[in-house]
């Protein structure tokens, strides 16, 4: 009779769990000119993929910095590229310049807004930066 419970309350606990469809999605980061001129080469970034509003996040350098010191969840630090399976939903790709060899770039970074829905592919998050420019930059596609 016991066994007979238990095989029932594994089976009722179980068939309660739903699964959750997961997605992956991925970042990658160039910088123009870098290291050699005329060409676009990764370069090593802070990369974060921040679901719901992130409105706060990227009002400007310094929150973005303060955001990736705190070792923030989906998340990866000084990388060439880095993904994440994720929920279905609407995401915010963060990417700032960590590389020492670009120099005085630390403060550059630039978002994009995606929607994951699982079943279809995720779009490209490929961002080449500018040389020049530092702190914020609008988001330019590679591909």
């Amino acid at each position: 009779m016991k066994k007979t419970m238990l095989l029932l309350f594994a089976i009722m606990l179980f068939a309660g769990c739903s699964k959750e469809s997961k997605t992956m999605i991925n970042a990658t980061a160039y910088l123009t000119d870098f290291p050699i001129n005329g060409e676009e080469s990764r370069v090593r970034s802070n990369i974060a993929f921040i679901r719901g509003d992130a409105s706060a996040i990227i009002l400007n350098a310094e929150t973005v910095d303060s955001y990736f010191k705190g070792n923030p969840p989906l998340s990866a630090l000084n990388v060439d590229q880095h993904s994440e399976y994720v929920e279905d939903g609407e995401y915010t790709v963060l990417v700032q310049i960590a590389d020492r060899l670009a120099e005085g770039m630390h403060t550059t970074y630039s978002y994009k807004k995606v929607s994951v829905n699982s079943g279809q592919e995720t779009p490209s998050n490929v961002m080449v930066f500018d040389r020049n420019p530092k702190g914020y930059q609008p988001w330019n596609d590679k591909y």
